[in-house]
């Protein structure tokens, strides 16, 4: 845990226990009073028994009445703040084991994802230019293809799962940037991946489209739409069309592909972590991407949904804040 997490608990600990502390402090003064101020009527009470009845309760017995429920108060008090401290220190221990067990998660998937980054990219670079100069040799070139397949998709899980991260501890770095640009990047980056898999993109971005967010977040969510509409295509021609529109106050970005589209049964499910419909199961996945694109378009005060279309397919709107 951070120092500064340290010091915001402990600091909150404190607070908690001056509070409670004080509390009994103040029941215990007013407590006091009133025992004082009966001990001092029974007093009165007494003396004036004695003027007219002769008879009266004697001072020890009032005052030993007295000392007897203040140290039961006083007793009773102080055991009440030492079970309180000793509860609140105790989920304070708890709170700060469960922050950072947090923590070490975190980093071990950052260190995870970042030591990976590296060798990824290079046996990335390898396979492709392999696939280049053994095109001829239809064989290898297809064994090739599917060891790139699953590199792909294994560094999209881990750029997927380090944005997934930096949401969840609101650690992205939000800055003003043209949607539109941050989409065209994504694509000339996922050429190979395109050309690889046969499929013709098109792409409608219009003019300058601001918004303010986290251009590597963003661009994982968008990413794994594309995916989505390439993988689990199974048209002989895949088409992917990419799409801008803004008003004054809004961006919405369209993923349109000519598949066979998502099952009804699954639609309602499409965005919860790990599920897969019954198409996408013959097909090699995690069940994240949708998950984690929707998680990082509503950390952007956004929305992802699933359109309907008169077409076959799956048309997926994603709507954001345009920046002024």
């Amino acid at each position: 845990m951070s120092q500064v997490r340290k010091s915001r608990w402990f600091q909150i600990f404190l607070a908690v226990a001056l509070l409670v502390l004080a509390q009994v402090v103040w029941w215990t003064t007013v407590f006091m009073q009133d025992v004082d101020t009966i001990a001092n009527l029974k007093l009165k009470n007494s003396a004036l028994q004695m003027r007219s009845e002769g008879t009266s309760v004697s001072r020890e017995t009032i005052e030993r009445e007295a000392f007897h429920r203040r140290f039961m108060f006083l007793s009773e008090s102080i055991s009440f703040v030492l079970l309180t401290c000793l509860g609140l220190y105790l989920l304070y221990q708890a709170l700060k084991a469960e922050a950072r067990s947090r923590e070490i998660q975190r980093n071990f998937i950052e260190i995870v994802s970042h030591e990976s980054k590296t060798p990824i990219t290079a046996l990335k670079l390898r396979l492709e230019g392999a696939m280049e100069r053994f095109r001829a040799q239809k064989e290898l070139t297809a064994e090739l293809g599917l060891c790139l397949d699953e590199l792909r998709r294994l560094s999209s899980t881990f750029e997927k799962v380090m944005s997934l991260s930096r949401v969840e501890r609101q650690a992205l770095k939000l800055e003003v940037l043209d949607l539109g640009d941050l989409i065209r990047s994504l694509i000339c980056r996922l050429e190979p991946f395109f050309r690889a898999k046969e499929v013709e993109v098109s792409t409608d971005l219009g003019t300058e489209a601001l918004i303010k967010g986290d251009a590597h977040a963003l661009q994982n969510s968008v990413q794994s739409l594309l995916e989505n509409a390439v993988i689990y295509n199974n048209n002989h021609q895949k088409k992917v069309r990419v799409s801008l529109q803004k008003t004054d106050s809004k961006v919405w970005l369209s993923v349109l592909d000519n598949g066979s589209g998502i099952d009804p049964a699954d639609r309602p499910f499409i965005f919860e972590r790990f599920y897969r419909g019954m198409r996408q199961r013959q097909i090699p996945g995690t069940g994240l991407g949708l998950s984690i694109a929707k998680t990082i378009i509503e950390a952007h005060q956004g929305t992802i949904r699933l359109a309907e279309t008169r077409e076959k397919g799956s048309h997926f709107e994603v709507e954001l804040p345009a920046e002024a």
